[in-house]
């Protein structure tokens, strides 16, 4: 065998390899979740706390693309899981797992597509890497509060007017502002201004000797902590209904780099105040 279709055929077993460890280490961590019914769960959307374990379980299986599961999307399953000291032993295996497939998933190929193409030549072709690898929040003290919320972020990539040009000449909406793009120098640097889709945080409150320390962090993924049997649950306030909808015009103000009104409203494109040119 050619040296280069060895080493090919050794990347592929060693990320068969890893995945058969998380899926393993999962499955000890659905037991271990399983077992320490008695302690508090919630789960958004569960009526109790064994429907809320059953679902934990279930997001943490998840690995692979639902029928109507868009591309790059992932599943979202927000909650707080009392969990024993076994159980977060068990946690944080699947983290280190994760971080093994993370790596092996990039050695079988450089680009995305040709991964892609290798996961479908091992019969693997819906299965969901960010999803798959993406950590478990495993609390070393239990909080007294969790509150769910959603964060807005916007994405910027700078782009020439010329580029922006062949972007509008391809975009039934946007080819009437073509006339404001070909006004400007093919070389004047434009910015994309796009939001993304609301990402889940959870707002953390410990108990400390001094009063509460307070910790924010971004998950899709149920969060565990440490619980006793017949520990009272953490107070938990459900996240609201995201909602899609432009900044308020106070916080696109503190974009203070952008001009106000876009110049292709269709494609979010934008000029800054102070024009640049590609050469700096």
């Amino acid at each position: 065998m050619p040296r280069k279709d060895a080493t090919k055929t050794a990347v592929r077993a060693a990320f068969l390899q890893a995945y058969e460890r998380l899926d393993k280490a999962v499955g000890e961590l659905m037991r271990g979740v399983s077992d320490d019914d008695g302690r508090p769960a919630w789960i958004c959307g569960a009526c109790d706390d064994r429907e809320a374990r059953r679902m934990a379980c279930g997001a943490f299986a998840s690995f692979y693309y639902e029928d109507e599961q868009e591309p790059g999307m992932l599943d979202r399953t927000l909650g707080a899981v009392g969990a024993s000291q076994e159980t977060i032993r068990l946690a944080k295996a699947v983290n280190d797992a994760k971080e093994n497939l993370r790596e092996a998933h990039k050695r079988l190929a450089r680009s995305h597509a040709t991964r892609r193409r290798v996961l479908a030549s091992l019969g693997m072709g819906r299965f969901h890497p960010i999803q798959a690898c993406r950590r478990i929040h495993v609390l070393d003290v239990a909080p007294v509060r969790v509150g769910f919320t959603w964060a807005f972020v916007t994405s910027r990539t700078l782009v020439t007017a010329d580029k922006v040009k062949k972007m509008v000449m391809n975009d039934p909406e946007a080819k009437r502002y073509l006339d404001r793009v070909e006004a400007l120098p093919d070389d004047e640097v434009l910015i994309i201004r796009r939001q993304l889709i609301p990402r889940p945080q959870a707002n953390l409150a410990f108990k400390t000797p001094g009063g509460f320390a307070r910790h924010t962090i971004t998950t899709t993924l149920p969060i565990l902590y440490p619980a006793a049997l017949g520990d009272d649950p953490p107070i938990i306030s459900p996240p609201p209904e995201p909602v899609m909808e432009p900044r308020p015009p106070h916080r696109r103000r503190m974009d203070s780099a952008v001009e106000w009104d876009p110049v292709v409203p269709p494609l979010d494109v934008y000029r800054l105040r102070e024009p640049r040119r590609l050469d700096g």
